[in-house]
């Protein structure tokens, strides 16, 4: 049994989830830690992460040719 333990949460039980490949998990902990010990910080900064990822992809797949013509 894993739990999660902190000072925003309570004790919880697992859920079991989907994750397509690529993704990512992040425990509580760790996103608070991606905020300096905040957890809203954290959301914040990995939010604007995906952000400027998904902004970095889409100027890459604009430079690509289209599709070929038959």
């Amino acid at each position: 049994k894993y739990g999660i333990r902190g000072p925003y949460h309570e004790e919880r039980k697992v859920v079991p989830v989907i994750v397509a490949g690529g993704e990512y998990i992040l425990t509580p902990e760790e996103v608070e830690a991606a905020g300096g010990g905040d957890l809203d910080y954290g959301h914040s900064v990995l939010d604007a992460f995906v952000k400027s990822q998904r902004r970095a992809l889409r100027k890459k797949l604009s430079k690509l040719p289209g599709p070929a013509q038959d």
